[in-house]
């Protein structure tokens, strides 16, 4: 039955707010703001907080244990008989009820609201919009603040400030002389005062952190981060219930976790990793796989950190978990057969960059000359081709050229030619297409040749071929893995991920469990999130995965998180391949007095920009009150990023230079010193942060301009500038600030941003 209304005190609102439980539905225990949002009464037997419920007709009130009959008190009632959330998914009902509550506290306490809260001039109307402007759903909550000012209220009967929200919708509202039913919320008040609501024993909650019962003060700063689950005795009990789950499940069995920046996944893969080795009494081996050196370096101090002080860890077994990026794996079967130095790149990243940056230099002129190859061509291939931009081709012929000519048909024109068509590959529908793609394919080769390089799908299908030999066959059961974690496996290309599977010990069970956020990586038009199983060849185990969707940011607080979701849903307008995983997301934000990101613009000199840099820096440290290293200064160029150097090395600066991904020692280090960190977005991937400041973002430098010589030459600058904006926006917990130049105006990147008022432009 759907109540008429549902009243929640001051504090109880303040506790809901402040639960990390009930943030997302990642958390089961937020059911109770899904009840709250349906109009439906809470069952009072799976909440944990401090806080009950009293039933009044067809209407509740949720007040706190600490909550004593008082003569003036703040309320917020919404009134079912106006209001309504059905039309919305369980997701966005959490964050309208969270962000509605949000802006009640505020306005209770005399906080500063951000620009998704607006109280317009000359009205009692309070304005939330729950979701950002461009996602699609431009819905507001509209709340009277002074429900009574037109109404009696004989002799101050309610004092206190009581909110009414009474509207949910996509149409105007919030007019100034717009009337709302008051009937409902002078029922809930006339309970509100009266001494019995309070005569009722207390139910008592241990509010204890580290055993992850709920509710955080907001003076604390104990969002469950990678961070702060560094230490802890029991991380495990810290976990989110999704995030649980996914630790808790047979690691026998594929498990898939999935999810935007910060929430949690890489911290969920080391848990499940130190937990299978340290449970088992017969020592099992580990593979950890990870897509660069120095991310190997990160999850290795993860793992230590982590084994010595978790109680269920055995530190011992640590030895049994080998961190290896999928290259050195192959590496090490191919033995002496190929050096380091003939690899395109040692980082999975860095080398598919490379791939398309090859790849759309072809195919640019192609484009370029597309109507002359109209007669030879199918239509649904020269329709392609014609019509698609070159960076999003050149996912779909690396993986054509990867897959269907090196891997399937081993680089042999005449069997290529007659090969049936593969799934997500090109639309070739007849010989002539294959020869005309394998015309490209050779070219592509021949750069390589030329540069005695060899790509990623050469090293993988070599290592593939000692894996298929009757060696490995018999010396698997010995020398292959129990278990394979894989990092970031979005990053891999598809001959990398044939690989995984041959390196268990044994064909009967898929112990296979990874992690994936595609928008942290150049994307890959062939990528189906759907198909992950096929590609690393153990399908027949679909019906045992785990299957695990993050969507509580626990490192960002809501006005990054919306900031970083104006970069994303840009990026998909934008291009056909980029992926936006903050759609839904639900940020974890403990914070009510929120940081709005700002956009400084002023005239600057390459070396002004350096030190207003670090004046804008000094300036967050004193407001967020923390230390120095929490603070990164993030560029995006690699000139001004040293030229930053020697500018704060000459001027005797406090900064410590982050020049490798992942870089422990030096964040420790900046630590000792009290320094700021400084580092390029390329290095800053899996760190987190207090605060950010982006420099150099403008028009002309972010994405580059100097640098481009063609359309396909921009199309990648345009892509690879979301992607590296998103990484480093989505390292800050509390605060960003970009600093560019006035003169050379605003990035376009930031438009969508600037215009849906996710970013203050200060000039």
């Amino acid at each position: 039955m759907k109540l008429n209304y549902i009243t929640l005190t001051h504090n109880a609102a303040k506790e809901i707010v402040q639960s990390r439980k009930l943030q997302s539905l990642d958390f089961e225990e937020s059911s109770l703001v899904i009840n709250i949002a349906n109009g439906e009464m809470p069952d009072e037997s799976l909440v944990s907080l401090p806080i009950r419920f009293r039933s009044e007709g067809k209407g509740v009130i949720i007040i706190h244990n600490n909550d004593k009959y008082e003569t003036e008190r703040n309320s917020i009632t919404f009134d079912f008989k106006s209001i309504s959330f059905d039309d919305i998914s369980d997701p966005l009902k959490v964050s309208c009820i969270q962000k509605a509550l949000r802006f009640c506290i505020k306005f209770w306490e005399n906080l500063g609201h951000n620009s998704s809260e607006i109280i317009p001039l000359d009205s009692t109307k309070g304005v939330v919009f729950p979701f950002p402007t461009n996602s699609g759903n431009p819905y507001k909550i509209v709340m009277e603040l002074a429900p009574f000012k037109n109404k009696s209220n004989k002799n101050n009967k309610y004092k206190g400030k009581h909110i009414l929200a009474y509207k949910f919708s996509k149409q105007a509202g919030a007019k100034s002389k717009e009337e709302c039913e008051v009937s409902s919320i002078s029922k809930a008040l006339d309970i509100i005062f009266q001494v019995e609501t309070y005569a009722v024993n207390k139910k008592t909650v241990e509010k204890d952190r580290d055993s992850s019962s709920g509710a955080v003060d907001l003076d604390k700063d104990d969002l469950l981060n990678t961070t702060n689950l560094l230490g802890r005795k029991n991380p495990i009990g810290l976990l989110s219930d999704k995030q649980k789950a996914f630790v808790e499940s047979n690691w026998n069995h594929p498990a898939r976790i999935s999810g935007p920046a910060g929430t949690g996944k890489t911290i969920c893969l080391i848990l499940k990793a130190l937990k299978a080795v340290s449970e088992q009494t017969d020592n099992i081996r580990a593979l950890f796989i990870v897509p660069s050196t120095a991310v190997k370096n990160t999850v290795e101090y993860l793992l230590k950190v982590t084994a010595e002080s978790a109680e269920f860890c055995n530190v011992e077994k640590l030895q049994n978990i080998k961190v290896r990026t999928i290259q050195q794996v192959c590496m090490e079967f191919l033995g002496q057969d190929i050096s380091t130095t003939e690899l395109l790149d040692e980082d999975s990243y860095e080398a598919k960059q490379t791939q398309l940056l090859y790849i759309m230099d072809l195919l640019e002129e192609v484009k370029d000359n597309v109507d002359a190859y109209k007669k030879y061509l199918s239509k649904e291939l020269y329709e392609l081709l014609k019509s698609e931009d070159s960076l999003s081709l050149s996912e779909l012929f690396i993986h054509e050229f990867g897959v269907a000519i090196k891997g399937r048909c081993g680089s042999n024109k005449e069997i290529y030619s007659k090969h049936s068509e593969l799934n997500f590959s090109l639309p070739t529908k007849s010989e002539d297409d294959r020869y005309f793609v394998f015309s490209l394919f050779e070219k592509y080769q021949c750069k390589l040749d030329e540069l005695a390089q060899f790509d990623p799908d050469d090293i993988a299908l070599s290592a593939i071929g000692r894996l298929e030999s009757p060696l490995w066959r018999r010396r698997r059961s010995k020398e292959g893995y129990d278990l394979i974690i894989a990092d970031e496996l979005h990053l891999l290309n598809f001959n990398e991920l044939c690989i995984i599977h041959f390196l268990t010990k044994t064909t009967a069970t898929a112990p296979i469990s990874f992690a994936m956020d595609a928008t942290q990586a150049i994307g890959d038009i062939a990528w189906q999130n759907s198909s992950v199983l096929e590609y690393l060849q153990i399908g027949e185990f679909s019906n045992e995965e785990e299957v695990i969707d993050l969507k509580a940011v626990f490192r960002c607080s809501a006005t990054v998180t919306r900031l970083a979701s104006m970069i994303t849903s840009s990026g998909t307008s934008l291009f056909t391949n980029f992926i936006d995983p903050l759609v839904g997301a639900c940020e974890v934000q403990l914070d009510i007095n929120e940081l709005q990101p700002e956009y400084i613009l002023e005239n600057e000199f390459n070396q002004n920009i350096h030190m207003h840099a670090l004046d804008v820096a000094e300036v967050y440290k004193d407001k967020l009150g923390c230390l120095r290293h929490k603070i990164a200064i993030i560029y995006f160029d690699r000139l001004m990023f040293e030229e930053a150097k020697e500018n704060h090395i000459k001027y005797n600066k406090p900064v410590s230079c982050l020049i490798e991904r992942g870089d422990i020692e030096l964040l420790e280090l900046a630590k000792e010193k009290n320094d700021y960190v400084i580092a390029m977005a390329d290095y800053v991937g899996g760190l987190e942060f207090e605060a950010v400041v982006l420099v150099g973002v403008d028009k002309g430098r972010m994405p580059r301009e100097d640098n481009v010589y063609n359309t396909a030459s921009q199309l990648f600058q345009n892509y690879t500038a979301h992607n590296r904006l998103y990484v480093a926006i989505t390292r800050a917990a509390k605060a960003v600030a970009i600093v560019g130049d006035r003169r050379r105006g605003a990035s376009p990147i930031l438009e969508s941003a600037i215009k849906n008022r996710a970013l203050d432009v200060v000039d």
